[in-house]
């Protein structure tokens, strides 16, 4: 009878041991299955010369992941699930992104489109003894015969107009400019930007929309392609001129914004094409406090994308602000702009 329960209990524990056996941590686990994404920043991959796309990765699975990045098959520096892509050489790129998770790399990869374009900076304008460029070639004279438009500036084959009364002291349009005292307030200080520099480089162009409240239809301010052709204006660069900005924030003729006021100050640029159809309109808010999440005063060069105006001839500029009086608006009509984008 014993021998009978001993063979039992072997039996039993044997079971048992092959059991603990088949189910233990030598077994091969199965590996972590994901996936790897890239999305951009404009919801496309598509960016113009010389110009930065953002690409952005993520993966399916709530796992921390290593990222790596290639270009056409070279390495790039970013060690995060962001990189910022720009490329001289237009064409296609292969843009792709390895996350690896408990050591299993996994990939995609896009295609970033890299249209060719030319970019405007304003660095060759040769500029006077105050670092400001207001008349260059004369256009002609205006219908009044109390003064002249001026091709204030020309590059890449875009032409910056500038006016400038000669009955009084008036002028209107683009300027280009090298300067940058941002604690000058008031209107001699108007070819300031407020900021360190231009853009990418030291100069920049700064615009006054004073035309058509003082002199009416036909002194807009506006840029246009020299030789009467329509071309796609990709993107600019746009921030605050000092007097305006000034202004603003501490008042003068006009009153320091608030929150509490919910006041702006706001840019429309308007794309006419060579036959003067309006193509559409761009607006950029140089100030927002409309709400207590807007970004105040804007005190950094901002890109302003202008692809949605599609091919046109010229861009004119206008300017509206929430402080206002009988006589139009209190805010100085200044903006600068640097680094043009043109399509080629």
């Amino acid at each position: 009878m014993k021998m009978k329960q001993f063979l039992t209990l072997v039996c039993v524990m044997a079971t048992f041991g092959f059991a603990a056996v088949s189910c233990s941590d030598d077994d091969p686990v199965a590996p972590l299955e994901f996936d790897v994404s890239i999305t951009s920043e404009t919801a496309n991959f598509e960016v113009a010369q010389q110009d930065t796309i953002v690409l952005s990765a993520t993966v399916n699975v709530n796992t921390p992941a290593n990222f790596s990045w290639t270009v056409d098959g070279v390495t790039q520096t970013s060690t995060e699930p962001v990189l910022k892509f720009a490329s001289a050489t237009a064409g296609n790129h292969n843009v792709t992104c390895t996350a690896t998770i408990q050591a299993v790399p996994k990939s995609t990869t896009v295609t970033v489109k890299v249209v060719p374009a030319t970019v405007i900076t304003f660095e060759n304008a040769t500029l006077d003894a105050d670092g400001i460029l207001r008349k260059g070639t004369l256009i002609g004279e205006d219908d009044y015969e109390m003064g002249d438009f001026w091709e204030a500036y020309s590059e890449a084959g875009i032409t910056f107009r500038s006016y400038e009364a000669t009955a009084f002291t008036f002028w209107c349009g683009f300027e280009i400019s090298n300067n940058h005292d941002m604690t000058t307030a008031g209107y001699t200080n108007d070819a300031s930007v407020y900021h360190q520099s231009g853009h990418s480089g030291s100069k920049f162009a700064t615009c006054y929309d004073g035309g058509p409240s003082i002199m009416g239809p036909g002194y807009e301010s506006e840029f246009y392609v020299s030789d009467g052709t329509d071309k796609i204006f990709d993107h600019v660069y746009i921030t605050n001129s000092t007097y305006a900005a000034l202004e603003m924030i501490n008042g003068g003729y006009g009153k320091p914004f608030t929150y509490a006021d919910q006041d702006w100050f706001k840019l429309t640029v308007t794309g006419i094409d060579h036959t003067g159809a309006t193509k559409g309109t761009v607006e950029f808010y140089l100030a927002d406090f409309r709400t207590p999440n807007s970004v105040g005063i804007v005190t950094e060069w901002t890109k302003v994308d202008l692809k949605s105006l599609g091919a046109v001839q010229k861009l004119q500029f206008s300017m509206s602000s929430s402080d206002n009086d009988v006589y139009g608006m209190k805010t100085p009509a200044y903006f600068c702009i640097d680094d043009l984008s043109i399509r080629e």
